[in-house]
């Protein structure tokens, strides 16, 4: 008898933590956190789709969930699959290891420009486009990354959002102030959670 494939599967016929077997996705060696989601499909639909509503609104992007099964860090039935259109027919067992969020910034090429900076603060002119900060849909390409590369002490600060104490949407231009240290990041950060600090938005129509 044949090996029992999914279209856009693959089983473990590569070799032994070979990527998108089942030992690589059992044992984390394909990637990701280790931390298995199982669930049970109830219905017909596709496979990025059950698990978008499985992990919940607040959970990650389907862009996201689609990444993790082409990475083979998903399966049905116990066959790894890597297509996220993949059509369940209801009652198959699927399960997901969801990868880890990056904790650690990785600084990017390129500038923002600085309007005025010392040895507390940076004032930076954001330009309409350009996203502040990683998020669960923007993970990499935000000012942060620039900004880690153009002031790597910013970068030392450690986590995704260094020297972070407001921000403006990513189509909104103007300035963005930035702690460089951790006492100016606790007293801005206090000034803008106490509404002492005054903002003016131009719009245009």
């Amino acid at each position: 008898m044949g090996r029992r494939v999914i279209p856009g599967a693959q089983t473990a016929a590569g070799g032994k933590n070979a990527p998108g077997t089942v030992e690589a996705f059992r044992n984390g060696s394909g990637g990701g956190a280790g931390r298995v989601v199982e669930g049970v499909a109830e219905a017909p639909g596709r496979l990025d789709a059950f698990w978008q509503e499985r992990l919940g609104d607040q959970g990650p992007t389907r862009a996201r969930i689609q990444d993790w099964i082409r990475r083979g860090l998903a399966t049905i039935d116990d066959v790894v699959c890597v297509r996220p259109g993949q059509r369940l027919r209801g009652g198959e067992r699927l399960a997901l290891r969801p990868e880890a969020p990056r904790t650690e910034l990785v600084p990017e090429a390129g500038e923002v420009a600085v309007v005025y900076a010392d040895e507390e603060v940076v004032v930076l002119a954001k330009p309409a486009g350009l996203t502040v900060h990683p998020a669960p849909g923007r993970p990499a390409g935000t000012l942060v990354h620039l900004l880690a590369h153009q002031f790597p002490d910013l970068a030392a600060q450690g986590g995704l959002r260094p020297g972070i104490v407001h921000r403006l949407d990513k189509d909104t231009s103007g300035l963005l102030v930035v702690a460089r240290t951790e006492t100016s990041r606790l007293a801005l950060s206090g000034s803008f959670a106490g509404r002492e600090v005054g903002k003016t938005y131009l719009a245009l129509v």
